[in-house]
């Protein structure tokens, strides 16, 4: 059985909360022992930035046919460790960098650019980890 708040079914979140939910925290230092924030201030707390991720063709994604992705989120991506980035797509992690680099990337324009000649296919699943 899952868990229950007065009797009520809790529900499990599959993706992030947006900004305006409030999160519940059990054992807080408050007088009943409960506390509220919101997900945009865990957020601040916390640092870490949500990934992109979607599939290629739906809006702010990648477009189908294409070999180049640009995104301002990307921009300043990878700057703590010389510029070396990965992500998913299609079930595969790819890297910019080593024997297996499999696209460039351009951390001052936000660019992926894919190489090999090499295309987003509508569909295919992307994760792009924006704390690296």
């Amino acid at each position: 059985m899952g868990l229950t708040v007065c009797g009520q079914p809790v529900s499990t979140l599959s993706s992030c909360p947006s900004d305006n939910e409030l999160i519940l925290f059990f054992g807080a230092n408050t007088p009943t022992g409960l506390a509220f924030r919101t997900w945009a201030q865990i957020k601040q707390c916390l640092g870490a930035k949500p990934p992109i991720a979607g599939v290629v063709g739906a809006s702010g994604m990648p477009v189908s046919g294409t070999s180049v992705y640009q995104d301002n989120r990307l921009i300043g991506l990878g700057s703590s460790n010389g510029g070396n980035i990965s992500f998913s797509m299609a079930g595969s992690t790819l890297y910019n960098y080593g024997t297996t680099a499999s696209f460039e990337f351009n951390n001052t324009t936000g660019t992926i650019s894919l190489l090999f000649g090499n295309e987003f296919t509508t569909g295919d699943a992307i994760n792009i980890d924006l704390n690296q």
